[in-house]
């Protein structure tokens, strides 16, 4: 996870906090053993001495493959589908990344303009200041000069 992410859940339910208000969740039951349909095929016990338990062996053989396949079949789905999920949570902090960032520069060309408008303001008073001293200063030399 990301820096600014957290995630919580036990079992197979689990949520993702990304930022303050982006929440995924993402529940894994699809991989509970029982949701696999697993027909508990028995393999033991199969007597192949006649035609007739040849042909049940060869029938409960096959079973049990057709039962791998429907597995397999299901668990591939499930990583597929937690791969799609997987994409969408890093889509959206890959947004929320964005979307930090840009509010990061506004704040700092907000900021920057802020600066500059004060920093017009105290040369402006400054220079102000310095006008307005010189005018005392001035009437008092001409005073001074024609007495």
């Amino acid at each position: 996870l990301n820096s600014g992410a957290e995630s919580k859940g036990t079992g197979s339910n689990f949520t993702f906090q990304l930022g303050k208000d982006n929440t995924f969740s993402i529940m894994l039951d699809l991989l509970g053993a029982g949701s696999f349909g697993a027909d508990l095929v028995d393999l033991a016990g199969m007597d192949i001495s006649t035609v007739n338990g040849a042909s049940n062996a060869v029938s409960t053989v096959e079973a049990a493959v057709n039962s791998a396949a429907r597995t397999q079949t299901k668990i591939g789905s499930a990583i597929a589908n937690m791969r799609r999920q997987i994409d969408v949570i890093e889509a959206h902090a890959q947004a929320v990344d964005g979307s930090r960032s840009r509010l990061e520069d506004v704040n700092f060309i907000e900021e920057t303009q802020n600066l500059a408008k004060l920093q017009i303001l105290i040369e402006t008073s400054t220079s102000a200041l310095a006008h307005a001293q010189l005018v005392p200063q001035t009437l008092l030399e001409l005073l001074s000069n024609a007495l």
